[in-house]
C-alpha cells in the first residue's frame, strides 16, 4: 500500500489514512453492545420480546444475571416460553409491573 502511495503530498496522506468501510463498521458494532447492553441482548436473544429484555434491564438485572437466568432453556432446551416465564418471573421479583406488557386477552403485546 505505501508504495502505490507513497510521497507526501497531502492527497497521498489522505489516501493512507482512509478507514475501510467493513473495519468501521466492525468497530462501531463491537463498542456500540459495550454501550448498550439491551442492543447485545436483543441480537442474543432474537426470539424473545424485546420489550421484556427492555425491562429486564430497567429493573436492574445485569446481561450476565439475564444469560444465567436464561440460557439453558433458550439455547440449550430451545424453549421460548419457558425463558419468558423466568425473565417475567425474574422483572417481576424486582418490583417492575409488567401488567402493561399482558393486553386484556392474555396475548402477548407487540415486541416493539
Amino acid at each position: 500500500m505505501h508504495l502505490k502511495y507513497g510521497g507526501r503530498s497531502l492527497a497521498t496522506k489522505n489516501a493512507r489514512s482512509v478507514t475501510p468501510e467493513g473495519f468501521s463498521y466492525a468497530f462501531f458494532m463491537a463498542n456500540n453492545q459495550l454501550d448498550n447492553p439491551q442492543f447485545a441482548l436483543r441480537a442474543k436473544y432474537d426470539r424473545l420480546s424485546s420489550r421484556l429484555l427492555g425491562q429486564a434491564i430497567d429493573a436492574g438485572l445485569k446481561p450476565h444475571e439475564i444469560s444465567e437466568l436464561i440460557d439453558d432453556a433458550y439455547l440449550m432446551d430451545l424453549d421460548d416460553n419457558k425463558a419468558h416465564l423466568l425473565l417475567s418471573k425474574a422483572v417481576s421479583m424486582r418490583g417492575v409491573n409488567l401488567d402493561s406488557f399482558l393486553d386484556k386477552g392474555g396475548q402477548i403485546a407487540m415486541s416493539f
